[in-house]
């Protein structure tokens, strides 16, 4: 199971356009390799991450090392943060499944 989260952006035209293309292309190899995959809400996997969907990088990162029982001090960046955070999402939602 794969995680694909969904693109929001206000502030960008550009920004929201590559990440479109971006996401495009992710789907597809997913499709054409006949892998399974959710759609996620950035809200949906904080909210299940932290209890808040419109959850801060600090309040993820403070879960995250909750979780996985370690510190990550400034080994990731937001970004890594926020796939690692979508990974375990998608893992803790594909063993309810």
């Amino acid at each position: 199971m794969t995680a694909v989260e969904s693109v929001f952006t206000k502030r960008n035209p550009r920004e929201a356009l590559k990440l479109c293309e971006n996401r495009g292309v992710i789907i597809f190899l997913l499709e054409k390799n006949k892998l399974n995959y959710i759609n996620v809400h950035t809200q949906e996997w904080k909210k299940a991450l932290t209890g808040y969907g419109k959850a801060k990088s600090y309040q993820v990162k403070f879960m995250l090392e909750k979780i996985l029982k370690g510190n990550l001090k400034n080994k990731l960046s937001e970004h890594e943060l926020d796939a690692l955070s979508l990974a375990y999402f998608a893992l803790t939602r594909c063993s309810i499944e």
